[in-house]
């Protein structure tokens, strides 16, 4: 479904990276689809349910801040998954990639457009995020024209029914309120 369409190959280098919270942050140009990651899908993939990440099984492609030169600053831009995992001090993988704002833009876009895709069964309330959120000029490059439900479904192979009835499903869902502690109290007393 979704191509490269970077122009040249981008250079790289790996190397270690001891991870901090200030040198190994989500790229700007990322944050809206990681923003989406967070709030959306780990409520349906929590952490304690995945594995332990190690250095060597996965590598991670940054970009460096190159304006801030009296300290290394990485930006990643996806693998979003593997992200959560991460955790402080721990020594990763990284390989330093050149590319344009507009490849950033795309990578990320396309790993939470892919990571949706791969969901079992399909979310209503994700693909309205990410359609809501997705820029025009991204949804054109993916899927030669604006992100429909139909391209979604004709791409998962699914009938439209499917589509209907999770978002029935979501609709009828009432967030349940907890009483308040003060509440509680009250309640014991009377009885």
């Amino acid at each position: 479904m979704t191509r490269n369409t970077t122009q040249k190959k981008p250079k790289s280098t790996a190397k270690n990276l001891s991870v901090a919270a200030h040198n190994f942050v989500v790229h700007e140009l990322a944050s809206k689809p990681y923003q989406i990651y967070c709030e959306l899908f780990e409520i349906i993939k929590p952490r304690q349910n995945r594995k332990i990440l190690t250095p060597k099984t996965v590598t991670f492609d940054v970009v460096k801040d190159l304006k801030n030169e009296d300290q290394e600053i990485f930006y990643f831009f996806d693998d979003f998954t593997s992200v959560s995992l991460i955790q402080n001090r721990q020594t990763i993988v990284i390989r330093q990639l050149s590319l344009t704002d507009i490849d950033i833009k795309r990578r990320a876009w396309e790993y939470l457009l892919n990571a949706f895709l791969e969901l079992k069964p399909i979310n209503p309330t994700i693909y309205q995020a990410i359609k809501n959120s997705m820029p025009n000029e991204i949804a054109k490059e993916i899927f030669g024209d604006e992100l429909t439900i139909v391209k979604v479904l004709k791409e998962l192979g699914l009938d439209r029914y499917h589509y209907d009835y999770q978002a029935r499903l979501q609709q009828s869902k009432k967030p349940h309120n907890l009483p308040s502690f003060a509440d509680l109290i009250a309640e014991g007393s009377t009885k």
